[in-house]
């Protein structure tokens, strides 16, 4: 009975002894935490209220970051996006999937997670380092930035095939084997960014190739200057049909009162970027939209018009 009791206390013994053992080496051992500056993984969220055409410029500027460092990016544009719609648009709850592929695959699981450290989330426009920084708000690229601009474009951000296919069928109705002069009007707030230009200097610089047989492809988030457009400009105005401000407000700000679906506005100005691209000649202002039309085309000849250029 004496050594019966003994080999029952010994095994005892030895299970509380590893037991133990076990505790400790969880209590040291390192826990799996997610290092804000040594993962791979990137995530760029929408900044409050900005336009597409910025956000895209940010995109541009973070994947430009990413690639050097042999980072992957994640884009995911919640409900802090103007286009947001909390039903989703084109089977989609991320802003940035309503018109594009995602550059990365992550579960909405993982994303979450990465949410918790606060570290990781940018909305800002520059990269974590101002001197990785492709393309400044509201300032054109040089030909080398638009050249890699185009480069991450091509490789890294695709469209979704809805969205392709406006484009390519405006393109194929209306501007097929005909010479075309894009012009970007920027109204509403943009006095707000920089010294407004008179929208008749651009039309009178459009007017000057009036003669040699151009159509012109107006693209503006204003329907009286579009108006004006086609009342001034000397030959035929064609434009896409989408949303327009009629009281100089920003459209793509406006409450679901005043317009219901946000998320067609980011649409419509994405189609413009991408027909004004395609066009033989720009004029156009200093905008964030030429920004990113001349980056989606580095070939695209372009003239820039400021306030500057009236004096």
């Amino acid at each position: 009975m004496y050594s019966f009791k003994k080999v029952n206390m010994q095994k005892k013994y030895q299970l509380l002894l590893i037991c133990c053992c076990l505790v400790a080496h969880q209590q040291t051992s390192p826990k799996k935490k997610i290092s804000s500056k040594k993962s791979s993984i990137h995530i760029v969220h929408a900044s409050p209220g900005a336009g597409l055409c910025y956000e895209m410029l940010k995109t541009i500027n973070h994947l430009a970051w990413c690639e050097k460092r042999e980072k992957k990016m994640y884009i995911y544009w919640d409900n802090k996006s103007p286009y947001y719609l909390p039903e989703g648009f084109n089977s989609k709850r991320n802003v940035w999937e309503y018109y594009f592929y995602p550059i990365c695959n992550l579960p909405l699981k993982k994303v979450k997670q990465l949410q918790k450290n606060k570290r990781r989330l940018m909305n800002r426009y520059n990269p974590p380092r101002a001197s990785d920084q492709l393309q400044r708000s509201n300032w054109l690229p040089n030909n080398d930035g638009r050249l890699l601009a185009k480069k991450i474009i091509d490789s890294q951000i695709h469209l979704k095939p809805n969205v392709a296919r406006k484009i390519e069928d405006f393109y194929n109705q209306h501007m097929i084997g005909k010479k075309t002069i894009g012009i970007h009007l920027r109204g509403t707030d943009k006095y707000k960014e920089r010294a407004s230009v008179d929208p008749l200097m651009i039309l009178d610089v459009a007017n000057a190739y009036a003669t040699e047989g151009y159509q012109f492809f107006v693209a503006t988030d204003e329907f009286k200057l579009l108006q004006l457009a086609q009342k001034r400009l000397h030959g035929p105005v064609i434009c896409y049909d989408c949303f327009r401000s009629d009281d100089e407000r920003p459209i793509h700000l406006r409450d679901r009162q005043y317009i219901y679906n946000k998320a067609q506005v980011g649409e419509d100005m994405l189609v413009e970027a991408h027909i004004l691209s395609r066009c033989n000649l720009f004029l156009h202002t200093p905008t964030n939209v030429a920004g990113f039309v001349v980056c989606l085309n580095p070939d695209l000849q372009n003239i820039v018009i400021t306030a500057d250029d009236a004096h």
